[in-house]
């Protein structure tokens, strides 16, 4: 099959850095709004690879013999210089397509509100598909947003203007954003939408652009209670469309928890059945004070029943409940009672130490009375009482992400919050399921644990101790201190402590939060457990130059000292973490066992490489 074929009819210089160009087509081309096409540039990079670009056809698809294209020529683009400078009318070029899927759903209800949303040159993408004979049935309920980055010198807004079509009375909106280096950059993207679908949720959306920035819109909407099938997008860069987490924490945003969450949808609940109102909006209390508005997703009322979802917002913190639906269904009473359970989604409580009897849904303390407050305050001066059940539709899947089967918590994940927000990166979360674990498991009669860092040093763990139950195995992580003070504290006789070189040496050295920033790895201290392990005082220099403990480990290696010197600091980890663990100063331990404070517990090492191999470890088995 031959290649096809277009010709440039004419040439536009519509800015300085955009060439608007209008093709000739094939009688056979046909395509729908929304389309893109990739032109053959004819030209070869330095790698001698042939260059192809794609661009999204944003004339009417009712006329297909003649398209129109907006070339933006960026700094350091080849093709885009090419088709903006070079390149003449009356030249023919080779090209694929049309690509791209059909935007529109069928049979999609056209009494819907339509946004469409772009960023950057994303706008092109945006304009096919308001010159679609599709888009017509949307005519007088379509929103169009267009965040242009600070300075862009693409498409103009008349432009813009005079190519969507005047009978589908647009609304559009631009807004400025900065550049994609701004470190505020997509906080104003997120502000920006959320603005926009604060009051009207739409029913069918499509987002293109930034590919960060489409992740992050199409979030924001999920969140104010779209579902995500009915979100269309299409990333133009930054494709793998990741998350984009700001370094500075001052940009980091917070997000609300499982609790708060079940507390708003509860409220909207008992709302929607005293005033027979449909919520799309419902102010809560959260239990630090704070009043939030929180978007409403779904409110089905039934004859003595009402149910209210809340989609879980976590900010820009790693969390598996993030984008969570928490459903609230409140059945009305005349007991004057209020009654809390859990449906699908929320764990239940099988084993004793969690501080939940065993048998009742994981919805910890605060949160529970957060959710009754809230319940109460719109109850008001009635005598009703109310029957509310909490469920997170895919809570059992989320669930398979976190240590809840390991602490006896099935079917869910738990419905937790101790202010109601959440912070980014917060430790809190995961020092208090590393003390959960370990009372669950004194609970089931269990007296000897393994920490180890990880998944795979856990993994290697098991291999390694194969006598102790699963339950007896806990990622501590960069917290072994916490790890260590409560186990001895609850009783626990014995930990097995495994690890590679990088984290032992930190803990060898006292280091009790292994991730804090100032622990580097002290060559010093390995310097001297070299020592200790025999090795040659004139090479002691070649440890103080290094650079990683890893480094460290080869120059034992070839002294033949590698076990010696693993030994050496699964030793030191054993002397110092025991004597933290029962509760002495970090500055007052030394490198010697207390033992009327430590009788009762004690702790083995055991150091291993990235194969899992057994290095080293103290006490020698």
């Amino acid at each position: 099959m031959s290649p096809q074929k277009l010709k440039i009819k004419k040439m536009e210089k519509l800015t300085d850095d955009t060439a608007v160009l209008s093709l000739e087509m094939p009688k056979e081309f046909l395509f729908r709004g929304g389309n893109w096409i990739l032109l053959n540039t004819g030209i070869f990079d330095e790698e001698g690879k042939n260059i192809k670009r794609a661009y999204s056809i944003i004339s009417s698809d009712e006329d297909p013999g003649q398209i129109i294209l907006a070339v933006y020529k960026k700094p350091e683009g080849i093709a885009s210089h090419f088709l903006n400078d070079v390149i003449t009318e009356g030249a023919e070029l080779e090209f694929g397509g049309p690509y791209g899927k059909n935007f529109f759903i069928q049979n999609q209800d056209p009494s819907g509100n339509l946004i469409l949303i772009a960023s950057d040159t994303g706008l092109t993408a945006i304009l096919g598909i308001l010159n679609s004979r599709e888009c017509r049935r949307f005519a007088g309920s379509i929103e169009v947003i267009w965040l242009a980055e600070e300075g862009c010198n693409f498409l103009t807004e008349d432009f813009v203007l005079n190519h969507i079509p005047e009978k589908l009375k647009v609304r559009f909106s631009k807004i400025t954003i900065s550049l994609q280096e701004d470190p505020i950059r997509y906080r104003t993207v997120r502000d920006a939408i959320t603005d926009a679908v604060h009051e009207v949720t739409p029913d069918l959306a499509f987002v293109s652009g930034d590919g960060y920035a489409v992740r992050i819109i199409k979030e924001v909407l999920q969140i104010y209670g779209m579902n995500e099938e009915l979100i269309r997008t299409e990333p133009f860069f930054n494709t793998d469309m990741k998350k984009v987490i700001p370094k500075d924490p001052a940009y980091l945003r917070t997000g609300y928890t499982t609790g708060a969450c079940s507390a708003a949808a509860a409220k909207a609940a008992v709302r929607a059945l005293i005033q027979e109102k449909k919520m799309t909006r419902i102010e809560s209390v959260l239990p630090n004070g704070k009043k939030v508005i929180f978007p409403v997703k779904r409110c089905e009322i039934r004859n003595q029943s009402a149910l209210c979802s809340v989609v879980k917002d976590a900010g820009d913190d790693p969390d598996c409940t993030h984008l969570a639906e928490l459903t609230a269904e409140v059945k009305l009473n005349d007991t004057g009672e209020i009654t809390l359970s859990g449906g699908e989604g929320v764990a239940e409580v099988t084993l004793p130490g969690l501080g939940i009897s065993v048998g009742e849904p994981s919805i910890t303390e605060i949160p529970r009375k957060n959710i009754i407050e809230m319940v109460k305050s719109e109850l008001g001066v009635t005598k009703l009482g109310a029957d509310i059940t909490i469920s997170v539709p895919d809570g059992e899947e989320r669930a398979k992400k976190t240590t809840n089967e390991r602490l006896g918590l099935l079917g869910g994940i738990s419905i937790l919050g101790t202010s109601g927000i959440v912070k980014p990166y917060s430790t809190a979360a995961y020092r208090k399921s590393i003390i959960q674990s370990i009372y669950v498991a004194y609970e089931k009669g269990i007296r000897e644990l393994a920490f180890t860092t990880g998944g795979k040093t856990e993994f290697y763990a098991m291999e390694n101790l194969k006598h102790l139950r699963q339950e007896s195995f806990i990622q501590v992580g960069d917290f072994i201190g916490t790890g260590l003070r409560n186990a001895f504290k609850k009783g626990i006789s014995l930990i097995y402590i495994f690890g590679m070189i990088g984290k032992l040496s930190k803990m060898a050295d006292g280091v009790i939060q292994t991730h804090q920033k100032g622990s580097d790895v002290n060559m010093q201290m390995l310097a001297d457990a070299a020592l200790s392990a025999g090795f040659p005082e004139e090479k002691v220099q070649k440890i103080l130059e290094s650079t990683t403990a890893r480094n460290v480990l080869d120059l034992a290696r070839e002294e033949n000292l590698e076990k010696e010197l693993s030994c050496e600091i699964c030793r030191r980890v054993v002397v110092f973490m025991t004597n933290y663990a029962s509760g002495i100063p970090v500055s007052e331990i030394k490198q010697e066992l207390i033992p009327e404070r430590t009788r009762d517990f004690q702790i083995r090492c055991t150091l291993i490489d990235f194969n899992g191999e057994i290095l080293g470890e103290y006490p020698e088995v």
